[in-house]
């Protein structure tokens, strides 16, 4: 199956940082070496670190209305003290398409997914108020609908309080909405 851009450009920024970090000494080069020699040579190695036995478990499990997972980066949240909002957009963009938002989450390593956005919920006093102005996007989990849509979770403000919903990709994208990155 050929990959495509998001993944593509989420795997160069990933081995550029790495590369960055063996440049910095921060990580030994030998040892960086072996590990992509282990990738390249046996395709099942990195499938295997991908693929998991344990299905990832939402309190919004669209599964249950007919959905299929397509995307999930299954992270551990992280506290919202060390997050912020950041904007996909450029300068003198209005909006942009749904590929192009994700895209550049990936390059700017805000691709958080639905369990960031379900631990969020469940702690919603400690939201910071000024983002009630805003959707927050966590393009790391993708659904696809009971109509073949993609759909990626959001948070949005409702006048008292949080609720967890889905937009879907083929939108564009607005200012009002912005991605939750870490700080």
């Amino acid at each position: 199956m050929a990959a495509t851009t998001s993944q593509k450009a989420r795997v160069l920024d990933l081995v550029t940082t790495a590369l960055e970090l063996v440049r910095d000494g921060k990580r030994d080069a030998g040892k960086f070496a072996d590990v992509l020699q282990v990738v390249k040579d046996d395709p099942e190695f990195a499938a295997g670190l991908l693929s998991s036995n344990a299905t990832p478990t939402f309190l919004r499990d669209m599964r249950k209305e007919g959905w299929e997972l397509v995307e999930n980066i299954d992270e551990e949240p992280v506290p919202i003290s060390e997050l912020e909002l950041v904007s996909f957009l450029r300068r003198g963009e209005s909006y942009v398409s749904g590929k192009t938002m994700r895209e550049r989450a990936w390059k700017q390593r805000a691709s958080l997914g639905q369990r960031q956005a379900e631990y969020l919920l469940a702690r919603q006093k400690e939201i910071p108020s000024e983002w009630r102005d805003f959707y927050l996007v966590f393009p790391g989990t993708v659904w696809r609908d009971r109509d073949g849509g993609l759909d990626v979770p959001c948070l949005h403000w409702l006048g008292d309080g949080w609720d967890l919903s889905f937009s879907w990709l083929e939108d564009d994208w607005h200012s009002g909405a912005r991605l939750v990155s870490r700080k």
